[in-house]
């Protein structure tokens, strides 16, 4: 409704595929919840899910290092209006896989770090043998992670691990792969991460006088898009916003008659929150929080239950980790989050309600 009183005002033609978008990712989550109901089904649907990392993995290396094959394919199958903006202007090379952004590709190998650990804690609780697949993967997706070189979701990552490495087993073997993986990286990336950490500290681009001076400039930048550009924007069109593919106009070129905010500059609203604002107004933003809501009311319900604690424990730690970052990041409706994230949701509920069901039938 939004985009049609949206669309009619400000006189553009609405993207309908783009508002029924995430009922594709809903689909994801009803087959998955559907097809798995044990956790020895989990298990294999699991190891399914997170192998691909293995083919995302040298792509990201290859890309992240400037080769010129690998980055070129990358962009041939995955294009991205920033990748290649910095690929033109010799800028500092953030690994976009097969996603097209870093952050959406970042938050892709987030959800494949929960679905290694849940992996790993349901084979420990069934007593299977440690599955080398989990482990091989959970390093690979490690490796993009930082291949990306976004702290927000590298801090996503490691919360994750440390907070379920007991449950997951990982004691020595947790140790041994931080430092392969340390090592791995300061040798492979260590000019790119140094190279990020000056811009956020010295090179910086963004200064804001409020802020203190160890506030990187990612913030510093944000900061003045969101006081200069968004937040305006939103108190002109509170209720409604002003419509999909507003942002899409920085680069691809203004429609001729479409009504645009004057104060569009950026290319990215730079928040989950402030951006489903921008796009549908106070009306999408209130739908989208009762939405998490519920997401948040089920995941602490599976993990209370006894049946279902293993596999919750890891998603629900994504899940908070994400409501972190959507702060500066909008991790739900990019294109790597959302596709991994409902279907591992779909797995956790079918095991809840799976379990639930079983015990209402031993009480009856």
């Amino acid at each position: 409704m939004a985009e049609l009183i949206n669309a009619r005002e400000l006189r553009f033609a609405p993207d309908i595929l783009n508002v029924i978008s995430p009922l594709f990712y809903y689909m994801g989550y009803i087959a998955a919840r559907i097809s798995v109901r044990s956790y020895d089904q989990a298990v294999y649907f699991l190891r399914q899910f997170v192998w691909p990392i293995l083919i995302a993995t040298p792509l990201a290396l290859g890309q992240s290092l400037g080769n010129p094959g690998i980055t070129q394919l990358v962009l041939a199958v995955a294009p991205g209006a920033g990748a290649t903006r910095r690929l033109e202007n010799d800028g500092l090379t953030r690994a976009t896989g097969l996603v097209g952004h870093w952050t959406g590709f970042g938050a892709y190998a987030v959800c494949v770090v929960a679905a290694a650990v849940a992996l790993l804690i349901i084979s420990k609780h069934l007593g299977l043998r440690r599955p080398r697949l989990a482990l091989v993967t959970l390093l690979a997706a490690a490796m993009c992670v930082i291949s990306t070189l976004t702290l927000s979701v590298a801090v996503a990552a490691l919360a994750i691990v440390l907070c379920c490495w007991r449950s997951a087993g990982l004691g020595r073997q947790l140790l041994i792969a931080a430092g392969v993986l340390s090592a791995t990286a300061s040798v492979v990336f260590g000019s790119l991460i140094q190279a990020r950490v000056d811009q956020q500290f010295t090179d910086r681009v963004s200064r804001i006088s409020w802020l203190p001076d160890w506030v990187p400039d990612t913030l510093n930048y944000r900061a003045r898009i969101w006081t200069e550009q968004t937040i305006p924007m939103v108190q002109d069109r509170p209720l409604t916003g002003w419509g999909t593919n507003l942002y899409e106009g920085v680069y691809l070129g203004l429609e001729g008659q479409r009504v645009y905010p004057t104060q569009l500059l950026w290319h990215s609203p730079e928040s989950q929150w402030l951006g489903s604002a921008m796009t549908f107004g106070l009306f999408g933003l209130c739908a989208q929080v009762v939405l998490l809501l519920a997401i948040a009311h089920l995941l602490i319900s599976a993990h209370r239950e006894r049946d279902s604690m293993l596999i919750a424990r890891p998603i629900l730690m994504l899940f908070v980790m994400s409501i972190l970052v959507a702060t500066t990041v909008p991790v739900f409706t990019n294109r790597g989050f959302p596709m991994a994230f409902w279907p591992l949701l779909g797995v956790l509920t079918g095991i809840y309600l799976s379990g639930s069901r079983s015990a209402r039938n031993s009480a009856d």
